[in-house]
């Protein structure tokens, strides 16, 4: 089974990073035959590039919505619409739109199943590193993934 781990997020904003953070962390663990991490970073809309032939995507991204800062979501693609989380995007294009493009565009080449996995994050201030929250949840966020691999 293919699956590739989509980490998204600006290093240089804090807690924004918290997607490429926990990539950083995956990367210490043995992982299944057939998944590969994708460190995006900003580049949201190039997402597109990482979904064909794939079967399953899982995507972790920083959510700022007033929650508790380290609070872990999961959530199945179908969900997106309904969710009032507020997936940070410091652009225009995000993820979200790259997902509905592929979804029209590569019809049965699309991915079975999309898992977000998004982080609650509090500050996107300027400077390297998470807050102590942020740290904290790691090993949740990392578990959780993990969790989902032995799932497959």
């Amino acid at each position: 089974m293919k699956i590739k781990i989509i980490g998204c997020g600006n290093l240089l904003r804090g807690d924004d990073g918290i997607g490429i953070w926990v990539l950083r962390e995956l990367e210490k663990c043995p992982l299944p035959r057939g998944v590969e991490l994708v460190d995006m970073g900003t580049r949201g809309m190039d997402i597109l590039f990482q979904l064909e032939d794939v079967e399953k995507v899982i995507i972790i991204d920083a959510v700022m919505s007033g929650g508790e800062p380290g609070t872990v979501y999961r959530m199945k693609r179908e969900d997106l619409g309904d969710s009032k989380l507020n997936f940070l995007s410091l652009h225009d294009l995000n993820w979200q739109h790259g997902l509905a493009l592929g979804e029209k565009t590569l019809g049965k080449n699309f991915p079975k199943e999309v898992l977000v996995v998004g982080v609650e994050i509090k500050n996107v201030k300027m400077g390297i590193g998470l807050t102590r929250r942020l740290k904290d949840s790691l090993p949740s966020v990392v578990n959780l993934i993990q969790k989902e691999l032995r799932r497959n």
